[in-house]
C-alpha cells in the first residue's frame, strides 16, 4: 500500500529439517512434514525468513531484553506448549540437526510417583517436559487431581482466589519447571534464563524459581532477578 518493499519474517513452532527442508516437531500437527517456507513463499510470491518462534524470542531477549549483556542466554516460552531457545555470544544455537534447546522435548527430570505413567507426547516419545510444564500440562494435571476440566487461565484465576486445589496445581507446575531449569544448569550452566509466554507472569514460576531450583543444582546456590515485562531472569552463581 505504501509502494515500498518490505521483508517478511515468520516465527513458528517446530523447525525445518536440515536434510529435507520439511517442517517437523510442531505442536500444530498439520504443519509437520510440509515444506512450509517454500509453500508460503509461493503463496506470497516473495522471499521469507522462517525461524522457530522460541528461537526468535531468545534472540530478541539476548540482544535487547533481559538477556542483554550475557554470553549464554537460555529461554523458555511457557504457554499452551513449552518452547526453548539458546543464544551463545549473540547467535542462536541451532546445532547440526536444528534441534538445540528443544527443552520441551527433553525427558521430565526426576519424575515422582504422581507423574507416572509418563504422558505420551505428540512427538512419539513418553514423558516430554512439555506435557507437564505448559498450560496444557497444567490443565491436564488439575483434571487428573480434581476431575474438573478447566483451562489454564481458569486455574490461575482460582489459585489467585485462594482455591486449594488450584494453588496445589500451580505449585506442582512450578516444581516441574524448577526441575527442568536445574537439569539445564547441570548440563549447560547458562548465564541467565529468560521466561516468556502466557504463564510467565505467575510469581510461583518467576520469583520462586531460584529457590526451588537450588536443591537440584550441584552448586546449590543461585541468585535471581525479575524483569516484569518478559517474565523472569534467573542467574546461577558459583558456590
Amino acid at each position: 500500500m505504501t509502494g515500498r518493499g518490505a521483508t517478511i519474517g515468520i516465527g513458528a513452532p517446530g523447525s525445518a529439517s536440515p536434510r529435507t527442508g520439511l517442517w517437523r516437531n510442531a505442536n500444530i500437527l498439520v504443519c509437520n512434514g510440509k515444506p512450509m517456507s517454500d509453500d508460503i513463499e509461493r503463496l506470497l510470491n516473495c522471499p521469507i525468513r522462517m525461524e522457530n518462534d522460541a528461537n526468535c524470542f531468545a534472540l530478541s531477549e539476548a540482544h535487547d531484553g533481559a538477556g542483554s549483556g550475557h554470553a549464554v542466554v537460555a529461554c523458555f516460552t511457557i504457554g499452551t506448549a513449552l518452547g526453548g531457545g539458546l543464544v551463545i555470544d549473540g547467535k542462536v544455537r541451532r546445532g547440526p540437526n536444528n534441534e538445540a534447546a528443544e527443552f520441551g522435548h527433553t525427558p521430565m527430570p526426576w519424575p515422582n510417583e504422581s507423574e507416572w505413567p509418563l504422558i505420551p507426547c505428540f512427538c512419539g516419545k513418553n514423558g516430554c517436559v512439555e506435557q507437564y510444564v505448559s498450560g496444557t500440562g497444567l490443565a491436564r494435571d488439575y483434571r487428573k487431581m480434581t476431575g474438573e476440566d478447566l483451562k489454564g487461565p481458569e486455574i490461575v484465576a482460582k489459585a489467585s482466589q485462594g482455591n486449594g486445589e488450584a494453588v496445589a496445581a500451580i505449585d506442582r507446575l512450578a516444581d516441574r519447571l524448577a526441575r527442568l531449569t536445574a537439569a539445564i544448569v547441570n548440563v549447560i550452566d547458562p548465564d541467565i534464563f529468560v521466561i516468556g509466554g502466557g504463564l510467565s507472569g505467575l510469581p510461583e514460576l518467576v520469583e520462586e524459581l531460584g529457590a526451588r531450583s537450588r536443591a537440584r543444582i550441584r552448586a546449590k546456590r543461585a541468585a535471581s532477578g525479575v524483569r516484569p515485562d518478559c517474565g523472569a531472569s534467573y542467574i546461577p552463581s558459583p558456590p
